[in-house]
């Protein structure tokens, strides 16, 4: 497993966080206007110090629309 994200780059993406109806992950609302689905478990390495960056690539989906990042959540659930 990489490194561990800082404390403030954890902070961050969970400010970008609204709300989202699947535990498992984070809807983010990125700073371009676009929506992102973020897994709960990338806190777990280098993840959030990306999103953070600006290097949204560890995002799961990236839309413009956010039902469409919803639609990506749900159809990816873990059971």
């Amino acid at each position: 497993m990489g490194q561990c994200s800082e404390a403030h780059h954890d902070e961050y993406v969970l400010s970008l966080a609204r709300e989202c109806p699947f535990p498992e992950w984070l809807l983010l609302e990125l700073p371009s206007g676009e929506w992102a689905a973020f897994w709960s478990q990338g806190f777990e390495g280098e993840h959030a110090t990306a999103i953070w960056e600006g290097d949204y690539a560890v995002c799961s989906f990236v839309h413009a629309d956010r039902f469409e990042v919803l639609r990506h959540m749900e159809k990816h659930r873990i059971k």
